[in-house]
């Protein structure tokens, strides 16, 4: 099928695609994450920023653990106060999250799974368990068939206690069965258990740009400084996209005037939430980032390979980075996003001080080629063919009128080529370009716009599979 006979071949695949979501084949896509969270809160006020935005989406994910620790910046003394005082002002703000949203768990709730960790740093401090170490094992060992994510804002010592304790306790099948559900995202290595973790647990999948385990030398190099790090210095000279998001100024503006959770979050000294990239990706927006953190989205896009110094394949910064203004860097596949992750967030803290509905903004929701889930839509195609796509049904919950935006994600697929033309609700991405005898993926990202305030937006990922027969 060629040319214009082929301009309706996407519909046929959705056709096929529905079938599936229908047999419940993808199910698991619409669940909630499990997520464990450690963090050397105290160390630098990034920690406790990126707790308040963990807390102000705390009903996209099961928190099953929220563990104060150590890490190079904090050798001893993990802050479980200051997790309790942030928990608490949640508990503040609980009642309005509820009337925007379903699912946030209570004060009570995260109080229960809130610990401490290894009192002492990096892999000298492992040995004996910790009130952290035994409810991620516990975690760890569960009979929960969705992943478990851990998400590593500092040290990962508790982590390698858990995980030693499991294979002390457990059969070698289901100690392998268990650490074949585990997903760790760790910021950079900020003490030595991370890479001792990963020699002894390999098996382990791990997200994580490996750096020297003692200071902060290598972190310029890592896919998460994205996030926020061209706020300061040499790197503003860049003039980066809405590199105001980021400023203590508009943070105060939107989210630290914000009620209790807003009083929270601290300015920041060197950048914002450098840690919040470990769990950003998998909030549900559309972009289908949990499914392969290849594909990008506002957790970064990352790479299967064997980064120097590891001993075997990790997801880590890829060779070919992301492009923004005519220049290539780790942290790009993040920051492409941010408008998107900075409205986002100051809607919901919104959210945390309006009693009501209609005193805030909420997100549209972006239907793909009639498809109102929030999967990743995938559709079968060949060379020549004209992939027809629409946003129609799209809509908005509070009547704001919607704008739809179209691209095509180059970083993310394998493939060049492929000529994107939209207009308004309907696209159609034209593959005659594609060089001959080439198989590969191309993906398009749907953005729907509302006109609300902040704006926000709805993300819909459609990624073409072409076959050379």
């Amino acid at each position: 099928m060629r040319g214009a006979s082929a301009f309706m071949v996407s519909l046929f695949a959705l056709s096929a695609f529905a079938g599936e979501v229908a047999a419940g084949k993808f199910e698991a896509l619409q669940e909630r994450p499990r997520l464990f969270v450690l963090t050397d809160l105290a160390n630098e006020p990034d920690d406790e920023e990126s707790l308040v935005r963990l807390l102000a989406y705390a009903n996209e994910f099961d928190i099953e653990g929220i563990a104060a620790t150590t890490s190079c910046h904090l050798r001893q003394n993990p802050r479980e106060d200051i997790l309790r005082r942030t928990i608490a002002a949640y508990g503040e703000a609980w009642t309005n999250l509820n009337v925007h949203a379903q699912g946030y768990p209570t004060m009570e709730r995260l109080s229960a799974v809130a610990a401490s960790g290894q009192p002492r740093f990096g892999v000298e401090g492992v040995g004996e368990p910790s009130p952290g170490s035994r409810l991620l094992a516990k975690s760890i060992k569960s009979g929960d068939p969705r992943p478990l994510w851990v998400s590593i804002w500092g040290g990962a010592n508790t982590l390698l206690q858990a995980l030693r304790d499991c294979r002390a306790e457990m059969k070698d099948d289901e100690l392998s069965a268990v650490l074949a559900k585990l997903r760790v995202y760790s910021i950079s290595d900020q003490d030595d258990a991370g890479p001792a973790a990963r020699r002894e647990f390999p098996s382990v999948m791990w997200i994580v740009d490996p750096s020297y385990p003692f200071d902060h030398r290598d972190y310029w190099k890592a896919t998460w400084v994205g996030i926020s790090g061209d706020v300061r210095g040499e790197g503003r000279k860049l003039n980066l996209p809405f590199v105001e998001l980021v400023d203590n100024e508009w943070l105060k503006t939107h989210v630290m005037d914000m009620g209790p959770l807003g009083r929270c979050y601290p300015q920041h000294l060197y950048c914002m939430e450098g840690d919040t990239p470990s769990f950003l990706g998998l909030i549900a927006n559309g972009l289908g980032w949990a499914e392969s953190p290849a594909y990008g989205g506002w957790g970064g896009r990352y790479e299967w390979r064997t980064p120097e110094g590891e001993s075997h394949p990790v997801w880590t910064t890829p060779e070919v980075k992301d492009e923004l203004k005519g220049m290539r860097s780790p942290g790009y596949s993040i920051t492409r996003w941010r408008e998107g992750y900075q409205l986002d967030f100051a809607g919901r803290m919104k959210w945390s001080v309006a009693s009501k509905y209609e005193d805030a903004n909420h997100n549209p929701v972006a239907v793909l080629n009639g498809d109102r889930t929030k999967c990743v839509v995938r559709i079968a195609a060949k060379r020549g063919d004209k992939v027809a796509l629409s946003a129609e049904g799209s809509s908005d919950p509070d009547g704001d009128s919607i704008a739809c935006e179209w691209s095509v994600y180059r970083e993310a697929g394998t493939l060049a080529g492929g000529d994107l033309r939209a207009d308004g609700a309907r696209a159609v991405l034209d593959l005659s370009a594609i060089p001959e005898g080439s198989s590969g993926s191309l993906h398009v990202i749907l953005r729907v716009r509302d006109t609300g305030t902040p704006t926000l937006f709805a993300y819909r990922r459609a990624i073409i599979e072409v076959r050379y027969l």
